[in-house]
């Protein structure tokens, strides 16, 4: 988790998602479904995202 990300809001150009689909899914030829980013928000939740 990146915890500089902790309390942006979802608007925020900051916000690692939209970091993420900026600088590297609208570059690539990949579906953004298949892309999996953290959610600041629950980061015990990350932990199962990452093992799967």
């Amino acid at each position: 988790m990146l915890d500089e990300y902790v309390g942006l809001a979802d608007d925020r150009p900051e916000r690692y998602r939209k970091v993420i689909d900026r600088d590297f899914v609208a570059k690539v030829d990949i579906d953004p479904a298949n892309v999996l980013v953290a959610d600041p928000a629950d980061p015990r939740g990350q932990r199962a995202l990452l093992r799967r």
